[in-house]
């Protein structure tokens, strides 16, 4: 695999209103299971007990699927995806959660032994999540101390900042985020936050560095 430093996160510049024809659809229409945002009360981040094949996680969920989990319309939130035997689990984190909301967040990722996942992939919009104001995790070093301490001294943490891409793209509405398991690990995918038709394109493992 060869690719060069210091390249936009897509590696040719796209035709307007394409994209790079390096990147892979991915456009198999699926039986989706959607989970919706709880609404409404104190502590607004819930966790879905049952497990569907596929799930759509909105914000202050917290979901396990057994195949594909995506995270529609990142604007200014957070995705953490963790995979573990045929299992994948994962949450939607907004800026706007407070911090006993973050605590609840990480502690429900943490049940059902999500404590000895192997790994949790990260993505999302950083650079817009760290400039709210109230954001309680509002910078990297706090989201790594945080995630570090919550999620397991042993598992493998790994980062994409979404927000150059999206703004590459001009999406101005975010971007949606898929996890896909394939051969018992999970795959990565993205798609334009808004429309009624998407399309997911192929995201490198490459473009994760390790926290």
């Amino acid at each position: 695999m060869t690719f060069v430093i210091g390249l936009p996160f897509l590696p040719d510049t796209p035709r307007a209103g394409t994209l790079s024809d390096a990147t892979r659809s991915l456009t198999e229409t699926r039986r989706t299971r959607t989970i919706r945002p709880h609404v409404g009360g104190e502590m607004r981040v819930k966790k879905i007990q049952s497990v569907a094949e596929s799930a759509s996680i909105g914000e202050y969920v917290v979901g396990a699927a057994q195949r594909e989990i995506t995270y529609p319309g990142l604007v200014q939130c957070i995705s953490i995806t963790g995979y573990h035997v045929g299992r994948l689990l994962g949450t939607h984190i907004s800026p706007g959660s407070t911090a006993d909301e973050i605590v609840e967040h990480f502690r429900l990722l943490t049940t059902d032994c999500g404590d000895h996942y192997p790994a949790w992939y990260i993505a999302g919009q950083f650079k817009e999540h760290f400039a709210t104001p109230k954001a309680v995790m509002s910078s990297m070093d706090k989201f790594r101390k945080t995630a570090r301490e919550k999620l397991g001294k042993d598992s493998a943490l790994y980062v994409f900042d979404s927000s150059t891409l999206k703004e590459s793209e001009h999406w101005n509405w975010g971007i949606d985020i898929r996890a896909t398991l394939v051969d018992g690990a999970p795959k990565f995918s993205f798609a334009k936050g808004s429309g009624a038709k998407k399309r997911f394109y192929n995201l490198a493992g490459f473009y994760f560095n390790r926290l």
